[in-house]
């Protein structure tokens, strides 16, 4: 058991309304003369769908001038991947950095996208492999604030309007006509919890 290491995933999203890839990237901290590791990620098929993996830009085993070519997905079902990669020429790595990157598309609800990380091993030579303890999960969760243009536009009978929450807190959101008259008022509230979510507006005022 590797009691000092840490493997963790971070789970993002661009928050374009159209874009529906989320990637999960892994990364690894605290980190002593690594050789190689192995990780087991569960997911939710009913929300996301895995497209693909690679072992990212700038990845901690061959930033130190050492050669990684092993990257493979071991195994993969709906729901679970099995992946991993190894030093095979160059000096063992120290420190902290990306191990991998991973792809989904999102298929259902953008709140509901958890990754668990179940499972990570990190080899400092091919005797001694150790299981991490300290191993980190990830929900998606918006990076920033986000309001996106109503679709359809023009609309009948309804139009979306999608939004999004880095952190709780009040959320006010207004119809208004081109002259700043206050036509529909669709949301309020003092805490609005983080998370995506849409509305639909009927194009009705409040008579």
């Amino acid at each position: 058991i590797d009691r000092d290491a840490i493997i963790a995933l971070e789970t993002l999203r661009d928050t374009r309304t159209e874009d529906q890839q989320v990637t999960v990237r892994i990364w690894a901290g605290e980190i002593e003369k690594l050789k190689g590791f192995g990780v087991i990620l569960n997911y939710d098929p009913q929300t996301v769908q895995f497209l693909n993996a690679t072992p990212g830009s700038g990845n901690l085993l061959e930033s130190q001038g050492g050669k990684a070519p092993l990257f493979t997905i071991l195994k993969t079902t709906p729901g679970e991947i099995v992946l991993g990669n190894g030093i095979v020429e160059g000096k063992s790595v120290a420190g902290q950095g990306l191990l991998a990157e991973l792809n989904f598309r999102l298929i259902g609800s953008a709140n509901d996208a958890y990754f668990r990380l179940r499972e990570a091993y990190i080899a400092h030579s091919g005797d001694d492999v150790r299981q991490v303890r300290q191993v980190r999960s990830s929900q998606l969760r918006p990076q920033t604030y986000f309001l996106g243009a109503n679709f359809p536009n023009p609309f009948n009978p309804s139009t979306s309007i999608e939004y999004a929450l880095p952190r709780s807190g009040p959320v006010e959101l207004n119809i208004f006509d081109i002259l700043g008259r206050r036509v529909k008022s669709l949301l309020y509230e003092v805490q609005h919890p983080v998370g995506f979510y849409t509305l639909v507006w009927d194009g009705r005022d409040e008579a």
